[in-house]
């Protein structure tokens, strides 16, 4: 391959789109490629003269080492089958690098150090071999057409309704956030009981059914048979409570449960719970199922209670900082949605009109940061009996690439279950005892 690009430089550039430096077995081999790129970017012509003396052999002068090599490397140059052969030389250097992180992981497997988990070894292991997998020569570059094309369809898609990415199906969350997008990272957050696991539970579901999708869902709050639950009784519009004694169901609510269940279990969904889960069990078992089941969005329930493993003289609010970071960089590395749920602290509760501010991120500004979009859910009603019952407000308070602004959801808490809302809800006039005639509120109603 290297004879083929001295008889032809032209093919330089369409062999390098194959092929680095360092994929080559032999160094020598390795050093000439890399001597290609730089003469490429210096713009001087690829020859055996230039060549030469790239490599320390100005012409005029004689190192019979060198005259052997280059005399080997024009003998065979393969000119016609020079893409199928950089192919096999990448080949050749995946296995390599599989060998190679083979023993390293036997050398971390087999030492004594008490500070090295198996876990993290695992998860080491998974993150090469997912590089390897994946690597590209270089930097992937786009052509502005492409780029243009890709916006362009992008807007099309919104024009007739239908927002590009992947869609929770609440119609006017849609049209606010604009869908969510391969390596974006969506902040859901809200004070403890305003509804956020059910609605990432929601949406979940809703990509899962509506568009086909797979979803990986990281529960930590919740154990995988309560989630299971969540969803069937969510499904078959029955009120969970009424599972703690079963024998008092009717034979039709346990048929609906039964129902739900079987609703659930068909569901595309690749779960991992537990109170202890690492970043690195997130990160493995996110790139195992993109790879197996191609996932398209990734739900964390919630972020707080991911297992940092903190570092020594690390505060929380840099162990936090550290898992916004690695979230965002999952979602970048899987070019899939991250849904990540947060806690907020009490400074809303402090406020006269209670509402959420993304200042209230619980312990770092750092998610504030890193987030493409910030989602707080607000139930007014929980705290003055003037608003709407069941009226939940979605607090769009980041939006990196749209627009900004409030949602309105309708939350059946009995059945951990939003919906969207008719955009007006007509107040009903009701007479009063006194003949003057005064607006009833209504809750918001379900498409």
């Amino acid at each position: 391959m290297i004879g083929a690009i001295l008889v032809e430089p032209d093919r330089f550039d369409e062999i390098a789109s194959v092929l680095k430096a360092e994929d080559f077995f032999h160094d020598r081999h390795s050093r000439i490629f890399s001597k290609f790129h730089e003469l490429t970017d210096k713009r001087i012509g690829i020859d055996q003269i230039s060549l030469g003396a790239a490599m320390g052999y100005p012409l005029g002068t004689y190192n019979r080492e060198w005259d052997d090599q280059l005399e080997r490397l024009l003998r065979h140059p393969h000119c016609i089958n020079a893409n199928y052969h950089a192919g096999v030389v990448r080949d050749m250097a995946v296995r390599r690098a599989i060998k190679a992180w083979a023993l390293t992981a036997d050398e971390e497997a087999s030492t004594n150090d008490p500070t090295i988990h198996g876990k993290e070894i695992v998860a080491k292991v998974e993150a090469a071999l997912f590089e390897i997998d994946t690597r590209e020569s270089g930097n992937i570059t786009y052509t502005a057409a492409e780029a243009a094309d890709e916006a362009l369809a992008e807007f099309e898609a919104h024009l007739i309704g239908q927002p590009s990415g992947i869609r929770s199906m609440f119609a006017d969350l849609d049209d606010m956030v604009g869908g969510f997008h391969g390596g974006q990272l969506i902040i859901l957050a809200g004070r403890p009981g305003s509804g956020k696991s059910a609605l990432a539970v929601n949406i979940a579901e809703n990509v899962i059914t509506q568009l086909g999708s797979e979803v990986f869902f990281v529960s930590m709050e919740m154990t995988r048979k309560s989630l299971m639950k969540r969803i069937a009784c969510s499904h078959a519009k029955l009120d969970s409570k009424k599972l703690k004694r079963p024998k008092k169901m009717t034979a039709e609510e346990v048929a609906d449960y039964r129902n739900g269940m079987s609703f659930a279990r068909a569901l595309n969904l690749h779960i991992i719970d537990g109170s202890d889960i690492t970043l690195h069990q997130i990160a493995s078992g996110a790139r195992w199922h993109k790879r197996r089941n191609n996932i398209e969005l990734i739900v964390v329930d919630y972020l707080q209670l991911i297992d940092t493993q903190p570092q020594r003289g690390e505060s929380r609010e840099q162990q936090i900082a550290r898992v916004s970071r690695r979230l965002k960089g999952i979602a970048r590395e899987l070019d899939v949605p991250v849904i990540a749920l947060a806690s907020l602290n009490r400074g809303s509760e402090n406020r006269e009109d209670h509402t959420p501010r993304m200042s209230d991120l619980r312990e770092s500004g750092q998610i504030e940061s890193d987030a493409d979009v910030v989602m707080l859910l607000h139930l007014a009603w929980r705290y003055s009996p003037k608003e709407i019952p069941g009226l939940a407000k979605c607090i769009i308070a980041k939006n990196r690439e749209g627009a900004t602004g409030v949602v309105d959801l309708t939350f059946v808490e009995r059945l951990t279950q939003f919906y969207s809302v008719y955009r007006e809800t007509p107040a009903i006039p009701e007479p009063s005892k006194n003949g003057v005639a005064h607006k009833k509120k209504s809750a918001p109603k379900p498409y």
